[in-house]
């Protein structure tokens, strides 16, 4: 009997083993496929890979460090167009199907993003970067290259063509990534049909179901299509018109994805795989390996330092501990070398808010799970130990007590505890039942806490709790807001900050105003006996007063030398009767200040300068501050600064400034000098750490999910189990292999909340380095016959905005509409398709423009010519030129518009440069059709419900208004389902407040608010939809607003495409329209003049 030898088994066994390793290894995130005569391509790992239907070893086809998205076969199969960063832009380009050399076919610095080919061959891309409002176009590019052509739609993102290539299929938006599940506010995706050739648009979508309808797909006479009609999005069809709907696929465990499709097939994603469906049979898993290094998965060196997130001292300040990317390191503050010692184990966990307390170090982490209080040896002789347990509520950093009896902590549930460190009892220290409690401080005897409890959402009071009695008490006035209280070291004094300087400014247009640097520094004298820093000099008392002050003296100094070698035992008394009337001012100016530390005798603190909020203005600088109590002045010690420390014994000072650590000596005034073995920076010189990524990104996922189960608005989580969709997605996260797609992994994740502003983006994700375009300010075409390109349009100036004015209006340049560009840079125009080829890495730069007013050299000037890198805010600024225009002709000038773009800084500059000027006009228009949100829709909706209640004149001059700029006429408003946010917003207030009626379509229906404080391990940008809301006026009285269905306009009026071609906008027609119709409002004439004679005798 032949036998197999052993090494032979054993070698069956390995190969076997080393298979289905190798199995599980090459299952990636597959995403953005699409299907051509037999061969699907798709994305992985940022790159374009290719395979065959049948499955199999898919084989890479690009590699460089940006990603390559949307990739989209040829009808010929032969070439993918696809969306690449080769510069750094997303950009259009092309290569073989058999791969090669990438062609750049787009050189704009706005996004392009590939849609599909026409069936004429062109490439179909949609981009922002024409249009001036948030809205997207699809423009095509010969695959040759050529200049960019509109495809003759509105707007338009999705598209594809029925097989004459007459029709069209398309969606007027894109949100196919948004982290919202079974949406049906007004921004759905919807389907409608245009007739290119004959040029015939719908006058409404051929889609009829309120949510989700997007990705048409032509094939034959049906149009096939994504839809979440029945929870999760699945495969659906209809035909042209819209009847006669059918469901194709019955997906429930995933969502498919980016559906795309190609000879009669249409592929789709399926949670991380890619998967086909033949029209006929039930859709099938393609089994796809990927062979791959996995390049951003591997262990790589990162620097800490530009990842800190906090840091504290040790009682003699020799020690600093450090929080960054996650985990600890103590660092000496002064060393010739870099010493650094991390604390903590690996990435798989996260460690925040270090302490110091006496000889080890406390911070908050998540290796159980859950945020819990450790303690750690700095010097690693013993493992961590937990000191907490069962937690399951978001914790704020901790504090220790002096005595290192305590550690007091706040949490989500707006709790102030105190945690006994021997015994890990912990004790309830108050409740707000308004917000959290942030600020606190121990006592220096560790008796008393100090902190700030929110009374209501405008004002917070300093209260004291007495660890030994129990009883807590307020010590500042309820009627100012005070905060950031802070012990002096000797226990004599509670400093804190009280925004009691009600110094008004103006506003010079309408009646409101603001109270300029309201914060003042106030100490609290906490005994009867102890002398206020601010007392009369003692040369001022009498001879007998100064006798006894002299006997006192001599006993406290004998008393001192006794005690000498004997460390002073501080113990805090308070006085409590009178102690209001013992809180006395810092002779400071008033300011914008927050971070109260003490030493002794001195009082730190951050001034933040405000210069407006313009983003072409000053920037605001938050500088270090010193203010010492024995010279009574006060002192600007360092600017920049991010944050600071003091050691436990008051002598030193570190300081965050960007990236770096700087050491000082306490009651220094102005920043440390010194270089090598004298520098003041703490030496992190050289500092790294091994980065796990696969262990960081399923600790972000995690705390990820807890951050949603902490702050989400409704505690229920909207009814989704929200366990099971942990387990559901974290099941997926061993085959994502970038940062990229540990984003889109969250983001599906959270998306299942079904609500607005749940959003994830940023994070540690690998970006080329981007090379500018420079841009002229005007509309620019391509002369088909000579090649050179032609100046259509320039952007109008403005005086108010120098830096958003086209280069082309600047004096000596003087450009004209009409007129050509020969050459850029000595380089003829028409050597290339575009002439943004010759504008690469040319942004704020001087180029030299060739012009002519004919399409020639003969006859041409040269002028030198400031580029600028974007273009979009002064398109922006020509589309509300032109409408204000449109509104003064068809009315006469008796009507007036305003455009608000959003409700940030943005929307109250334009309300201020577009209102104030026209706001004696009869009527007035109130757009907020693409408004983006922000946080001041009450401001202007306060601005515009003051009524002129009076008027007057001045024996010459003219009538004047009390409000002066107030409003005496009908207004009207305009939304569309672009409307978000905050501009949801004002445009329910303005419902709910009776100013005007709404035309337009539903808002976007995004209302519950965010705050975004809780960045993840890497700066990812992660919110908690947290701040509900509800009516208590008109019909809308105990009722939920906006979230969802969004805000319903008195009079829906849409846009079709047919019109919007034709330059019209029937939206804004109908509020001209409403506003003619109005009777006038006529300020009531003059009085007669009260006689007042008085009759003199003759």
């Amino acid at each position: 009997m032949n036998r197999i030898k052993p090494s032979i088994i054993c070698a069956i066994v390995l190969l076997l083993i080393a298979a289905a390793v190798s199995t599980a290894e090459d299952q990636g995130f597959l995403r953005f496929p699409d299907v051509s005569h037999g061969k699907v391509v798709f994305t992985s790992e940022g790159d374009l890979w290719i395979a065959s239907l049948d499955g199999g070893i898919a084989r890479r086809l690009t590699t460089h460090d940006g990603e390559e998205h949307f990739a989209k076969f040829s009808p010929d199969g032969k070439w993918i167009a696809y969306t690449g960063e080769y510069e750094g832009n997303r950009d259009v380009y092309i290569i073989p199907t058999t791969g090669g050399e990438p062609k750049r076919l787009t050189f704009h610095p706005g996004s392009d993003y590939v849609v599909d080919w026409t069936p004429d061959g062109r490439i179909m891309y949609y981009t922002y970067a024409y249009t001036g409002v948030r809205e997207t176009n699809i423009y095509t590019v010969s695959p040759n290259g050529d200049y960019p052509q509109p495809l003759g739609l509105d707007k338009a993102a999705l598209a594809s063509f029925d097989p004459k290539g007459e029709r069209v299929a398309y969606t007027q938006i894109f949100r196919n990534n948004a982290t919202w599940k079974r949406y049906k506010g007004g921004l759905a995706d919807q389907i409608w049909v245009a007739d290119l050739k004959r040029k015939k648009y719908g006058k409404k979508p051929i889609s009829t179901y309120t949510g989700h309808n997007s990705y048409p797909m032509w094939i034959g006479d049906r149009i096939y299509f994504l839809s979440d009609s029945t929870g999760r999005k699945n495969i659906w069809s209809m035909k042209p018109d819209g009847s006669v709907q059918k469901q194709h696929t019955f997906i429930a465990d995933y969502d498919a994805r980016w559906p795309s499709e190609g000879n009669g097939l249409i592929v789709f994603q399926l949670g991380m795989d890619i998967w086909i469906y033949d029209l006929k049979s039930p859709p099938a898993k393609i089994d796809i390996q990927l062979p791959s290094e996995r390049l951003r998965t591997r262990t790589r060196l990162i620097n800490p330092s530009e990842y800190i997130t906090g840091f504290d001292l040790n009682e003699d300040g020799k020690w600093l501990v450090i929080a960054a990317r996650g985990q600890l390191f103590t660092v000496p503050t002064k060393s010739r070398e870099t010493i650094i010692r991390r604390l903590t184990g690996d990435f798989s966990s996260r460690a925040k808010h270090p302490f110091y307390l006496e000889d080890k170090v406390f911070a908050l982490t998540d290796i159980t799970g859950e945020d819990e209080f450790f303690e750690f040896d700095p010097f690693l002789r013993t493992e961590p130990k937990q000191l907490t347990k069962g937690n399951n509520m978001w914790r704020y950093p901790g504090y220790p007590s002096p005595d290192g009896k305590w550690i007091a902590f706040s949490d989500g549930s707006l709790t102030l505890w105190a945690m006994e460190v021997e015994t890990k009892k912990m004790r309830k220290i108050a409740v707000s039942d308004v917000w959290e409690i942030r600020d606190f401080e121990w006592s220096p005897d560790s008796r008393y806490l100090a902190y700030t409890n929110p009374e209501n959402y405008v004002i917070s009071a300093v209260h004291i709790y007495d660890m030994e009695t129990k009883k807590d008490r307020t010590i500042t006035d309820k009627m100012y807001n005070c905060y950031y209280p802070t012990w002096d070291p000797k226990g004599e004094f509670l400093y804190f900050l009280g925004e009691t300087n009600f110094n008004p400014m103006k506003n010079n247009y309408g009646s409101q105003f603001l109270y300029y640097n309201p914060d003042k520094l106030y100490m609290c004298i906490l005994a009867e006996d102890i002398k206020s820093p601010f007392a009369p000099d003692d040369e001022l008392l009498t001879p007998a007063e100064e006798e006894e002050e002299d006997k006192e003296e001599g006993e406290k100094e004998g008393e001192e030398d006794e005690e000498e070698e004997k460390e002073e035992e501080i113990e805090v008394k308070i006085d409590w009767e009178g102690l209001s009337g013992r809180i006395a001012e810092i002779p400071v100016s008033a300011g914008y200040y927050w971070g109260l530390k003490a030493a002794e005798g001195m009082l730190y603190y951050v001034a933040s300068q405000h210069v407006g909020m313009r983003p072409d203005g000053d920037r605001p600088d938050n500088s270090l501050n010193l203010y010492k109590f024995e010279n009574r002045k006060n002192y600007t010690v360092m600017s920049d600064v991010n944050g600071f420390d003091i050691s436990d014994d008051g002598e030193v000072v570190v300081v965050l400034q960007n990236n770096s650590l700087i050491k000082m000596d306490a009651g220094a005034t102005e920043a440390p000098q010194g270089e090598d073995d004298d520098s003041p920076y703490v030496k992190l010189g050289g500092w790294s750490v091994n980065l796990e990524p696969r262990q960081e990104w399923r600790q972000m996922f995690r705390e990820a999910w807890r951050i949603e189960r902490d702050f989400f608005y409704e505690p229920k989580m909207h009814g989704v189990d929200w366990p099971k969709v942990l387990t559901h997605y974290e099941q997926l996260i061993n085959r994502i292999s970038t940062r990229s797609e540990l984003n889109d992994l969250i983001g599906e994740m959270i998306g299942e909340l079904n609500a607005g502003h749940a959003y994830v983006f940023g994070g540690d994700i690998h970006r080329p380095k981007q090379i500018s375009v420079g841009l002229l300010g005007a509309d620019i075409s391509r002369d088909s016959k000579t090649g050179f390109f032609k100046i259509d349009k320039i952007f109008a100036p403005d005086p108010a905005f120098k830096d958003w004015n086209s280069p082309l209006t600047t004096s000596g340049v003087d450009a004209k509409e009409g007129e050509y560009i020969i050459a850029i840079d000595g380089v003829p125009a028409n050597s290339v398709n575009n002439y943004l080829e010759l504008m690469q890495d040319k942004a704020d730069k001087d180029v030299i423009l060739t012009l002519n007013d004919k399409p020639n050299i003969e006859d041409s000037r040269e002028v030198i010519v400031h580029t600028i890198s974007w273009e979009g805010e002064m398109r922006y600024k020509d589309w509300v030129k032109g409408r204000r225009e449109y509104v003064e002709k068809a009315s006469g000038g008796k009507i007036g518009y305003v455009h608000l773009s959003n409700m940030m800084v943005n929307g109250l500059w334009e309300f201020g440069q577009q209102f104030y000027p026209q706001h004696d006009k009869e009527g007035m228009i109130l757009d907020v059709r693409y408004n983006g949100g922000g946080n001041v829709a009450t401001m202007l909706l306060a601005e515009l419900n003051r009524e002129v209640w009076a008027v007057g004149r001045p024996r010459h001059g003219g009538t004047y208004r009390r409000p002066s700029a107030g409003f005496y006429g009908h207004y009207a408003l305009i939304c569309n389902a672009e409307t978000g946010s905050d501009g949801e917003t004002f445009t329910q207030g303005a419902q709910l407040l009776g100013l005007g009626p709404v035309f337009g379509t539903r808002t976007w229906g995004g209302w519950v608010g965010i705050r975004g404080d809780k960045p993840l391990n890497d700066r990812v940008w992660l919110t908690a939809p947290e701040f509900s809301g509800w009516g208590v006026i008109g019909d809308k009285e105990g009722q939920w607003l906006i979230e969802g269905p969004g805000v319903t306009p008195d009079f829906p009026v849409i846009n079709d495409p047919g019109s919007v071609l034709k330059g019209e906008d029937l939206q804004l027609d109908a509020a001209i329209d409403y506003l003619k119709e109005q009777k006038p409002k006529k300020l009531p004439k003059e009085p007669p003049i009260p006689k007042k004679e008085v009759n003199f005798p003759r």
